[in-house]
């Protein structure tokens, strides 16, 4: 077993700890909106604008090895905690509630009231399970990150594959290497799998706490996680790209190249997000009267791709497209961004899969409404309020799919088309020359452009959902009150 192997795993083990107790913590803090917003937040500042942001600080002690892997795990681990927490709030129930646990308790003899008899039954068969879950899967993705551990030189297994296989070294040598941590991975998704779907209620979802019965300390504990992966994550890094980027603003004019990398890094987004939404909700659709096992082995295989990393996807179908046939299909010209837009698709599924089972739920008021506009009288007013029951949670669902394929870097810089290099990989190649004033112009535009796009979507969805200014709101709420 080699001592690489052994302190990866290591530290993906330690920050998926990390990740949980973040999560529990939050978890007292989770009915409040603006806590959800800060939490997606968190998930949707790309990785690349935290890592460059940290990395150009001018700390002398983020440059020894102990301090860098500490920054890399706290970072990290903020980052997968609202993905833990959604994670949990999306297990189905467990077969022993909390009475249930309580009353275990009170049955045991006093020489049986054994700490590690209600914790091994509170983990297996009650809450605990879905945080043991959500631990598995946060070492997978922990496991796989490269963003964050690239920029601050944290040489984590993703970042020596990268650097092997961009330093030239032969295709099969990086697979054969890449094997090892390709099987952790898969071995912790089963284990999450087994763990989480072994003997749970079918159709039902685990309990959350009512608001207010977390106790007053650990509330306190919550607002601060929540204050400091907010500074973290997503204050400090986008105060100081934009703080460094107003002197080279000048540089952009003159820049024509960062256009049409932009341009082809939002080609493959749209294409991918929207592959991966599409797929998702057919999935969810064709398997909704499947029995649970046979509906959930479905979701975990199709997302084991995209769960492994977008370096394992990138490598895959690197040496995928290689093959005789995918070779020819991908030469065309008009089909040489398919590698990418696949990749992406692949990398987009696990998320689409989770954010279409929180904002796809059907209501009577939405049935009502998809009825009411099929009357050409009702329509408008109809289609205004299935936009707001249904409509607009999905197509910012649908956006933070599409950032985070824009925001991918790993799989796009190996798949890329020779002429059709993403904004990320290319600004990402500078950033090895250091830091400068028109690097962050360029990354802050870099980053401003999905948000611009989802922008300009959301106005072009309001309008073609015929919702004006000044009467679809009126209009729309007078309808729902009725119904």
């Amino acid at each position: 077993m080699s001592p690489l192997w052994i302190a990866d795993a290591a530290r993906a083990a330690a920050i998926a700890g990390a990740a949980v107790a973040c999560a529990t913590l939050l978890s007292a803090l989770v009915p409040r909106r603006a806590v959800s917003a800060l939490m997606v937040a968190w998930v949707a500042t790309p990785a690349i604008m935290i890592a460059y942001a940290w990395a150009a600080l001018p700390i002398g002690a983020l440059r020894h090895g102990g301090a860098v892997a500490a920054l890399h795990g706290a970072l990290v681990a903020l980052r997968l905690a609202p993905l833990v927490l959604l994670l949990a709030r999306l297990a189905p129930a467990p077969p022993v509630t909390s009475a249930a646990l309580h009353c275990l308790r009170l049955g045991l003899r006093p020489r049986d009231r054994s700490a590690w008899t209600l914790a091994w039954t509170w983990l297996r068969h009650g809450g605990g399970r879905a945080w043991v879950s959500g631990a598995a899967m946060a070492f997978v993705l922990a496991f796989g990150e490269f963003e964050i551990g690239s920029r601050l030189n944290a040489g984590t297994w993703a970042v020596r594959l990268f650097d092997a296989q961009a330093g030239g070294q032969d295709l099969a040598a990086t697979l054969l290497a890449a094997l090892p941590g390709v099987v952790t991975q898969l071995v912790a998704i089963a284990i999450a799998w087994i763990w989480l779907t072994g003997t749970a209620r079918a159709h039902e979802s685990a309990p959350a706490d009512p608001p207010g019965t977390a106790s007053r300390g650990r509330r306190a504990a919550g607002w601060l996680v929540l204050a400091l992966g907010s500074t973290a994550l997503v204050a400090l890094p986008c105060a100081a790209i934009a703080w460094d980027a107003l002197a080279g603003l000048a540089t952009l004019s003159r820049s024509a190249a960062i256009q049409r990398e932009v341009g082809a890094s939002l080609l493959f987004a749209l294409c991918g997000a929207g592959c991966a939404w599409l797929v998702a909700g057919l999935l969810l659709e064709r398997t909704r009267r499947w029995p649970r096992r046979a509906r959930t082995t479905a979701f975990a295989v199709l997302s084991l791709p995209g769960l492994c990393g977008s370096l394992v996807v990138g490598l895959g179908l690197l040496a995928a497209f290689q093959l005789p046939g995918l070779r020819a299909i991908s030469s065309l010209h008009l089909l040489a961004p398919l590698p990418s837009v696949v990749a992406l698709a692949l990398l987009g599924l696990p998320l689409a899969l989770v954010l279409r089972l929180v904002v796809d739920g059907r209501t009577v008021a939405l049935h009502l409404a998809h009825l009411g506009a099929a009357d050409r009288e009702r329509a408008p007013r109809a289609r205004a309020l299935a936009w707001r029951l249904s409509g607009q949670r999905r197509y910012w669902a649908w956006a933070l799919v599409f950032a985070a394929g824009y925001c991918d870097l790993a799989a796009s810089a190996i798949l890329h088309p020779v002429d059709m290099t993403p904004v990320l990989a290319m600004l990402y190649n500078f950033m090895h020359y250091g830091q400068s004033s028109a690097l962050s112009a360029r990354l802050g535009a870099a980053i401003l452009a999905p948000v611009a796009v989802a922008a300009i979507g959301w106005m072009v969805a309001r309008l073609a959902m015929g919702i004006g200014r000044a009467g679809g709101r009126g209009d729309a709420s007078s309808e729902a009150t009725h119904v």
